[in-house]
């Protein structure tokens, strides 16, 4: 990715090296992970105790359009536990953000399922903005000074590994 461009590409490899370079704070908003991802945001929920967020949308459907996979959603859910934390979920969410530091990337994550994706910046998904995170991004994802009432997503979380199974009972069949 050119960190100089606004409009760019942003592709898990992308996502996984932001994360991975983090010292401060990571937020991700997506419909879906795969497991690349998954691994980099464990490695941050060690790295960063406290001031790593994580929303998904955990609906079978996100796994079936190619947003995410079972893989993905497994391995996150087990990191947020280990690291005494919890998984977050926004029903129906279709956009990704990632703030890592004071980079904020808004993107179109691609559904596998219809399009492979591409890494070519000519043909951008995503905005990227280096430097401070604008406020009301920061409010509405409740990292901001005004947390209380504010947060916009995942308000709703994944209570424990079970809840995979039994608020979605269909999340195994769908994901294969």
């Amino acid at each position: 990715m050119n960190t100089e461009r606004t409009f760019t590409n942003v592709d898990d490899q992308v996502l996984k090296n932001l994360i991975s370079r983090a010292s401060e704070r990571v937020m991700f908003v997506a419909p879906g992970l795969r497991k690349g991802v998954a691994d980099a945001l464990a490695s941050a929920l060690q790295k960063l105790p406290g001031k790593v967020t994580v929303v998904l949308d955990i609906d079978a459907e996100v796994c079936r359009l190619g947003y995410g996979d079972q893989e993905g959603l497994v391995a996150i859910k087990a990191a947020t536990e280990k690291a005494g934390t919890r998984l977050d979920h926004q029903a129906g969410v279709r956009i990704g953000l990632l703030i890592a530091d004071n980079t904020t990337i808004i993107y179109s994550p691609a559904p596998l399922l219809i399009e492979g994706g591409s890494q070519n910046p000519d043909k951008p998904n995503a905005i990227i903005l280096n430097g401070t995170v604008p406020v009301a991004i920061e409010s509405a994802c409740g990292l901001g000074a005004e947390t209380d009432g504010a947060r916009q997503v995942g308000l709703d979380f994944v209570k424990d590994s079970m809840t995979l199974s039994t608020r979605f009972p269909k999340l195994l069949m769908k994901c294969e």
